[in-house]
């Protein structure tokens, strides 16, 4: 058992402990200002009194004073620092104005090399009306006149004089210019045409009939069914034969216009044809230039867009894409090829309201599916007809 009043001999009682120095005096409150947290560890060495106590609080006071410096000095470093990142960031604003114009540029460039298409395209039609024209001049040799007189008491060619003394040749000779002037094909708006030009006020009259009927008898003219049509009965189209253009020819003194049916013909339906020209019809009216027809635009080299209808107004060059049927299967990379052509700005003529619908949700479904940037304008044969001009809905465009 131990001594209730034992005392170990080790513990020094508070007024046996020394008195703190001169030196602690003045570095016990500087260094509590400093670290107003100190560690236990710490603590412990500030405790023991004599040189080791008063060596560890100067050796932490120090230490404390660097850190404080250290820390002024960052300070003063702030503003150094704030226009090294300002110089970076006006190095960051020149990059992106490079960029910038390097896009621009590459844009230029596209816009160059579809002005040489469209020159090309240009120089290859004018070849092909040149072809013609002596393949015409070749087949049937003629003698052009100054100016037509129906007074000249001798006729370019016989077959001329005859036609020219004939009963209804006002109305034939009419026919047979405007189909030359304009090159239109279609029967319905030639009688329209007819009916303005001879003053009648229907066009099914039977003088414009009987012109129709005998100058295809003459040979001047060729008629066919198409073999479909927009709405009800297909339409009958009507082309000037050889021996008609050379009739124009001897009428007007100049060369006929190649006519709108020969223009699509070759690379399009009946149906789709008809389609084509009604909305050339509408464009027309509404002051767009009409610069081509199913134009092939090589993107790559390799993928192409065609769009049906290439037109200008204002400068600003469209592609139209005209359509009358749903979905086919090969029309996935139209859209993906005709969005890339057209920078997103895609538009496109429908037959029918229902189709349009039907070909908003197919391009919006492959546009999205790829992550394109688009706006789909889209207007349809019924609507433009109820207003008698073309109205374009933006139905669909990127999320």
């Amino acid at each position: 058992m131990f001594d209730p009043h034992y005392n170990p001999t080790n513990f020094l009682r508070e007024a046996d402990l020394p008195a703190p120095s001169a030196l602690r005096k003045q570095i016990k409150p500087l260094i509590e200002r400093l670290i107003s947290d100190p560690d236990i560890k710490q603590e412990i060495r500030w405790a023991s009194f004599g040189p080791d106590g008063e060596e560890a609080l100067l050796t932490d006071l120090l230490q404390a004073i660097e850190t404080l410096l250290a820390c002024q000095r960052d300070a003063q470093r702030i503003p150094e620092l704030e226009q090294t990142i300002a110089r970076q960031e006006q190095q960051i604003g020149q990059h992106e104005d490079q960029l910038f114009n390097e896009r621009i540029g590459r844009e230029m460039a596209e816009g160059r090399k579809d002005s040489l298409y469209k020159r090309l395209f240009e120089m290859e039609e004018r070849l092909e009306k040149m072809q013609a024209e002596i393949a015409m001049c070749r087949k049937h040799p003629i003698i052009l006149q100054p100016k037509f007189d129906p007074t000249l008491t001798c006729a370019q060619t016989d077959w001329m004089e005859h036609w020219r003394a004939a009963h209804g040749f006002k109305t034939q000779a009419t026919l047979i210019t405007l189909l030359g002037d304009t090159g239109i094909g279609r029967q319905p708006r030639i009688r329209w045409e007819m009916a303005q030009l001879l003053g009648y006020k229907d066009p099914s009259t039977s003088n414009i009939t009987k012109a129709i009927n005998t100058c295809e008898k003459r040979g001047l003219i060729e008629i066919r069914k198409a073999t479909e049509g927009l709405n009800g009965r297909p339409p009958h189209l009507i082309y000037l034969t050889d021996l008609g253009q050379a009739a124009y020819v001897m009428l007007t003194n100049k060369k006929p216009r190649s006519s709108e049916l020969n223009t699509l013909a070759s690379h399009m339906t009946d149906g789709h044809m008809l389609l084509n020209l009604e909305v050339e019809q509408f464009l027309t009216q509404d002051g767009y230039e009409i610069l081509a027809h199913g134009h092939r635009h090589y993107l790559d080299g390799v993928r192409q867009a065609v769009p049906d209808i290439t037109v200008r107004r204002d400068d600003q060059i469209s592609y139209i894409e005209v359509e009358r049927n749903g979905r086919k299967s090969e029309r996935a990379e139209k859209w993906i090829n005709l969005c890339e052509l057209t920078s997103g700005q895609i538009y496109v003529f429908c037959q029918s309201w229902r189709l349009a619908q039907e070909i908003t949700n197919e391009a919006e479904a492959i546009l999205e599916e790829h992550n394109l940037k688009y706006q789909l304008n889209v207007t349809c044969l019924e609507d433009c007809r109820r207003h008698n001009k073309i109205i374009w809905l933006p139905l669909a465009e990127s999320r």
